[in-house]
């Protein structure tokens, strides 16, 4: 029998033992940046949409039942409650459009109260819906 022993499978792996961890240790943390990311995104294009929704729902009860401001704003901040959205800034103005008068509502929503990583985004999720008026020419 020869002086050199083949090497057994345990000997072979013996060195490597620990890789798997260390791979793990510098792997997790940015995988987990990855999908903390991708949520947070997520839900802010759904607060986005859903103050696009509530605009253009609280725009139509302006133009199409003849509503106050008020009423409006009330029905905007309505319709943001009822999709998890707070501390919205309602704004209603009625702009001249070719010679057509319209209401349009802007919401303002701060993500620092709406969005778990507000730190990723720092500025204003803003909706508009502009709609023209019944009725036609301008005042």
């Amino acid at each position: 029998m020869s002086k050199h022993a083949i090497a057994t499978h345990e000997q072979l792996r013996a060195p490597r033992s620990g890789i798997a961890a260390v791979e793990l240790a510098v792997c997790l943390p940015v995988v987990m940046l990855i999908v903390w990311g991708t949520l947070d995104l997520a839900n802010m294009l759904h607060t986005r949409n859903a103050s696009q929704a509530a605009a253009y729902g609280s725009v139509s009860v302006a133009v199409a039942d003849g509503g106050t401001d008020a009423q409006v704003i009330s029905t905007c901040q309505s319709l943001l409650a009822q999709r998890g959205i707070s501390n919205a800034t309602v704004t209603v103005t009625h702009p001249t459009v070719k010679g057509m008068s319209a209401t349009q509502v802007t919401i303002r929503v701060p993500p620092q109260t709406n969005l778990s990583g507000s730190w990723l985004y720092s500025g204003t999720i803003e909706a508009r819906c502009l709609a023209i008026n019944h009725g036609g020419a301008s005042k």
